[in-house]
């Protein structure tokens, strides 16, 4: 799991007014008072006033996650979201270009507005299953009217189900010595309420 405390190895960012930070929220704008697991999380514009940019395209990269012999692929993390009605500004979260989420349409007034930290989990199968390179994305692309805080994420992880019968394993993105290799967790059928 990866809960950006020790830096944000291998992750990369940019685009149009690229605010991605790592560092403790302020509780500037819509975003939360603390992290989830203190004191990081990946956010956008955690030192000015909160708020993402007018016509802004950016985005968060991970790294490159390998998956190969894991099955049942997850995404799973912790969010606070504050966006624009997506009839106006697009949260979106993809996995090898491919979209998973997109904030949700509605009569230009159906704001996400997370109010507390926000448990998500995505199926991922379809993309990610036995897959040696998966990346997932986290993007915001607004237009020039009303802005929120945006994304804030912590507590990221890649979940599936392999490495031999009887066990569930964690894939994270978190970087793992000098080469940055994923890090593997391992436990026992047991604990498959996590999910």
């Amino acid at each position: 799991m990866e809960d950006f405390d020790s830096g944000a190895a291998g992750w990369t960012h940019g685009g149009t007014h690229d605010e991605w930070q790592v560092g403790p929220p302020q509780h500037y704008s819509d975003d939360p008072a603390s992290a989830y697991s203190t004191p990081n999380v990946y956010g956008i514009d955690l030192s000015t006033d909160g708020a993402y940019e007018d016509d802004s395209s950016q985005r968060l990269n991970s790294p490159t996650i390998d998956c190969t012999g894991k099955y049942g692929v997850r995404l799973h993390y912790k969010r606070w979201l504050a966006v624009e009605d997506g009839v106006y500004d697009r949260a979106t979260i993809t996995v090898n270009g491919i979209q998973v989420y997109v904030n949700p349409p509605g009569n230009g007034e159906n704001h996400t507005i997370d109010t507390s930290w926000q448990d998500e989990v995505i199926d991922i199968s379809s993309i990610a299953n036995n897959n040696p390179t998966v990346r997932v994305r986290f993007e915001l692309a607004s237009d020039p009217g009303l802005h929120f805080g945006g994304w804030n994420i912590d507590d990221f992880c890649v979940e599936g189900i392999g490495g031999g019968p009887g066990t569930e394993e964690i894939v994270s993105g978190a970087g793992a010595g000098p080469s940055n290799a994923p890090v593997v967790k391992t436990w026992s059928h047991a604990s498959r309420r996590r999910w």
